[in-house]
């Protein structure tokens, strides 16, 4: 990488991408790069069938981590997680920012903060922050986490109530949500893309068109051992379990803490 991590420790570095004051819920406020409405309009004319919901479709912006566009253009990491899941519970955080945003003291980076709370979600903070404070010494601050980007394998939410199993959801939503990934990849420029599962690496291995023979994460993770990581057109790709996987946590947080070390 064209900069270390160690730079993360003092000085906010010039290549970390600082967000403007949160604005107001408006599309061509909060997404302040154009090429970013242009993918959001594309995405909600997508006709996704009778399995999947279109949250695109239904809203203008959607204020979850996994879906907070506004200032995306370069950013250094790029998470990429399954599916993000039912759209009933997609829809409580827009419900909640409607009405928690009229409060004059709002703050919009702590409400997304606040409300990225899953059990997935806990580990990832909890794994990069303390796998930063165990490399370097000092505390991962809130303002690093602006270098992060936050996607899915699957942009289109669930029906029903259930999170998890790959039944749940329609597998079309892989091939509809591929040719968005590949532009949002080319939007976000990441030096280094972290996979969370088997779905978010094969979306991956076919969105940058990797030539390798890949059949499962287990496996494959096992024939990486030794450098943890691959690197393909001057992107690091670090393949990790899911979060809600059935493994020991130690391995998933050993995955994640690789990017403190490349």
């Amino acid at each position: 990488m064209a900069q270390s991590w160690k730079d993360c420790m003092g000085v906010i570095p010039s290549w970390v991408q600082i967000p403007p004051p949160p604005p107001k819920l408006c599309r061509n406020e909060i997404m302040v790069n154009d090429s970013f409405i242009k993918l959001w309009n594309d995405l909600a004319s997508v006709d996704c069938g009778p399995k999947l919901i279109n949250q695109f479709s239904l809203h203008d912006f959607i204020p979850n981590k996994w879906f907070d566009w506004k200032t995306v253009s370069n950013r250094d990491v790029m998470i990429v997680g399954q599916d993000w899941g039912p759209y009933v519970f997609l829809k409580k955080y827009v419900d909640r920012y409607t009405l928690e945003s009229k409060d004059k003291s709002f703050d919009y980076d702590k409400f997304l903060f606040e409300t990225f709370s899953s059990r997935t979600e806990r580990m990832i903070i909890q794994s990069l922050e303390n796998s930063f404070q165990e490399r370097f010494g000092k505390r991962m601050m809130r303002k690093h986490w602006n270098d992060f980007f936050f996607t899915v394998a699957v942009f289109f939410c669930r029906t029903g109530t259930l999170f998890r199993g790959s039944e749940n959801f329609d597998k079309k939503g892989l091939e509809l949500s591929l040719p968005f990934l590949k532009r949002q990849i080319n939007l976000v420029k990441p030096k280094v893309i972290i996979t969370l599962g088997d779905m978010a690496l094969r979306q991956i291995i076919s969105a940058l068109n990797i030539p390798i023979d890949y059949k499962n994460l287990s496996q494959f993770i096992k024939d990486t051992d030794k450098d943890k990581y691959f690197i393909f057109n001057q992107i690091v790709i670090i393949p990790s379990f899911h979060p809600a996987a059935h493994v020991n946590p130690k391995i998933i947080y050993d995955r994640l803490a690789i990017l403190w070390k490349i």
